[in-house]
């Protein structure tokens, strides 16, 4: 019975297969074998020239940076009133060579899905116009009718595939943790809380005997929008193992810098039974390196057309990199610090104080001064959270991690976690009891991090402002669509 359920099950999945096979060719997937046969192309029209017997379009389909070159006659254009840039079409032809030898469609059939008008004034880009991420940023809902746009964006999808393959190869379980949530975590107050926007709804399940404030009504407690799966992960970790989430992040800061947004994405992950802070940074750097060499190795003509039509687009080009001058760092062994050296070298070369932190022009001065990624270890206890493990030489350091990387400043942090119940229940928060649980059946010694996602495009592909690496962004004053 068992082998007929696969056999059965197998049959049902090809038969699906064959109902769901594409009619059409994407670009990307056009090559020379189809020389000679008829294909289908969906897409739109990036640009269009006349000449006396034919029409000559470039079409993109959003699979490539590449267009496809398309002949299409005079009276088939003529048929078709609105073909012209940014028109949606549907086009069979036969496959042939350019006389410059790359390939073109002759195109047989011509269906118009949509037109493009640009004389009225409302569609913001113009045809062979390259325009500033600045410019494009006040279009958000057509920002994906740009190349540089449509590059990064099909970059991102890369990245996070290379991110979760990495986390999958390398024997970790994927865990989805709750957007919305209790915990504060790292103890800032930077967050955004949830509550229902029907005012009768909370009245109704208001109590009269134990009044409540209508923030806390609906789960009963003050609930926010997450600024980390930090502990979700550590819940799941000590029977899990390896375990680690890629979602949603969301910070109430009111700034508008070209690194920070209100929405933006994590990579956090979470070990068991590590022994020393270097278990973390090692596994950081191996995640970083090995994602980054991936990519690089098997999606070269991507990250390279996402970095270079970002950097064509913007008006200042004095910083202006290469994509193998920004990715230097691959090669080199990440440099590791600990806070105090940090602090004696700001204040020894740079006549800068550490005694509140890094800023973000201490963390570029530290990367700099040695050339490549820098991690800084073994924190003063007060600048960090409340999980992370006292060091057994001072316990007025915690074992906690921050990794400085070109042109960002910080991209990862994370720790060993505290592991001593006793420590643990003398610093933590009162309304955390599940968390000191955890250390008290079972329990081992952790150490996770989290990468921020976005911030890491900006290393990979030179984006100069945060903002421009993903669809949708938010930030303060701004949450539009």
């Amino acid at each position: 019975m068992f082998l007929k359920n696969i056999v059965h099950l197998n049959l049902r999945t090809q038969s699906i297969g064959i109902r769901l096979k594409s009619t059409y060719l994407k670009i990307k997937d056009v090559n020379n074998s189809h020389v000679g046969n008829t294909i289908q192309i969906k897409g739109w029209v990036n640009n269009f020239r006349k000449q006396k017997k034919m029409i000559f379009l470039d079409l993109k389909d959003g699979s490539t940076n590449e267009h496809l070159q398309v002949m299409v006659d005079r009276e088939t254009y003529h048929q078709n009133p609105g073909l012209g840039y940014g028109a949606g079409v549907v086009i069979s032809g036969i496959v042939g060579t350019a006389p410059r030898g790359h390939l073109e469609l002759r195109a047989e059939t011509l269906q118009l899905n949509g037109t493009c008008p640009t004389e009225d004034g409302i569609y913001p880009f113009v045809r062979k116009q390259t325009h500033s991420p600045d410019y494009i940023r006040d279009h958000l809902h057509f920002r994906g009718h740009t190349n540089q746009f449509q590059s990064i964006f099909r970059a991102r999808h890369l990245a996070t595939h290379a991110f979760h393959r990495y986390f999958v190869e390398n024997g970790f379980c994927y865990i989805h943790t709750p957007i919305l949530t209790t915990n504060t975590c790292e103890g800032a107050c930077e967050l955004f809380t949830v509550r229902p926007l029907n005012e009768e709804l909370l009245e109704s399940m208001q109590s009269k005997t134990t009044p409540k404030l209508k923030d806390d009504i609906y789960f009963n407690q003050k609930t926010f929008l997450t600024i980390s799966g930090q502990m979700h992960l550590e819940a799941m970790c000590f029977r899990l193992g390896s375990v680690y989430n890629f979602g949603p992040i969301f910070r109430a800061e009111n700034s508008r810098g070209p690194i920070h947004m209100s929405e933006f994405y994590m990579i956090e992950a979470e070990e068991s039974f590590v022994e020393s802070i270097e278990d973390v940074t090692n596994r950081i750097e191996s995640t970083i390196k090995s994602v980054t060499k991936q990519l690089l190795d098997e999606n070269a003509k991507e990250i390279h057309d996402a970095h270079n039509a970002y950097r064509a687009s913007l008006e200042d080009q004095t910083e202006s990199q290469s994509l193998e001058e920004r990715l230097n760092w691959i090669e080199k062994p990440f440099e590791t610090i600990t806070y105090a050296e940090a602090a004696e070298i700001l204040q020894k070369h740079y006549n800068s104080s550490a005694n509140d932190g890094l800023s973000k022009s201490d963390e570029l001065t530290l990367v700099k001064h040695f050339g490549k990624p820098v991690f800084v270890v073994n924190w003063p206890r007060e600048l960090k959270a409340f999980y992370m493990r006292r060091c057994k030489h001072d316990q007025q350091l915690v074992e906690a991690i921050d990794l400085l990387m070109p042109h960002v400043g910080e991209l990862a942090g994370g720790s060993v976690r505290e592991d001593n119940y006793d420590i643990l229940k003398s610093s933590m928060p009162d309304d955390l009891q599940w968390y000191l649980d955890l250390r008290k059946y079972g329990g081992c010694t952790t150490g996770g991090f989290g990468i921020g996602f976005d911030r890491y495009l900006q290393v990979l592909l030179g984006v100069s402002n945060i903002k421009d690496t993903i669809p949708f962004p938010r930030w303060p004053h701004n949450c539009r669509m």
